[in-house]
């Protein structure tokens, strides 16, 4: 097996897993000696490789280089998909929050209107209640300057009653 990085020949069956080392109850494998010589150098999730054949060492680092290159584009084919789909799950997400904040200042428009005019209509029926005290006082001080004035010239007969 490869295990110095001198390769070998000869017919071979090597299967490659990558970063799937672990068993049906999620625990770490510990795995032997002679599979350990035949893991990779890189890694990516579960993707798996299975070469059976004939090689030369020329031709067992070549495919391994070309496993290699061809697991390094699907990580980042994979990294473009999920940040596209990362991308568009904000936007969606996004423009969903837009509209229920669109909505919500609507309903704040239409209770903060409401309020404003029932406030309106409070004070317009102060305003009368006070303009309706002012006519009442003002009726008030009338009278009262009448019932002054009559007692005045009510006081102004008696005396000049009595002087004569």
């Amino acid at each position: 097996m490869v295990s110095s990085g001198l390769g070998w020949s000869g017919e071979s069956s090597v299967a490659i897993r990558l970063n799937n080392r672990k068993d049906s109850q999620g625990k770490n494998k510990v795995l032997p000696e002679w599979k350990r010589d035949c893991l990779p150098i890189f890694s990516f999730d579960t993707v798996e490789y299975k070469l059976t054949s004939k090689l030369s060492m020329d031709d067992t680092t070549a495919s391994l280089e070309s496993l290699e290159l061809d697991a390094r584009k699907i990580i980042t084919d994979k990294e473009l998909i999920t940040t596209a789909q990362l991308q568009s799950s904000l936007r969606a997400n996004l423009e969903e929050i837009k509209k229920e904040l669109a909505v919500t200042a609507d309903e704040m428009k239409v209770e903060i209107k409401q309020e404003i005019n029932l406030l309106a209509g409070k004070l317009q029926k102060f305003e009368d209640q006070v303009n309706e005290m002012d006519f009442c006082v003002k009726n008030l001080k009338d009278e009262c300057g009448k019932s002054q004035r009559r007692m005045l010239d009510l006081e102004l007969k008696q005396k000049t009653q009595n002087q004569s």
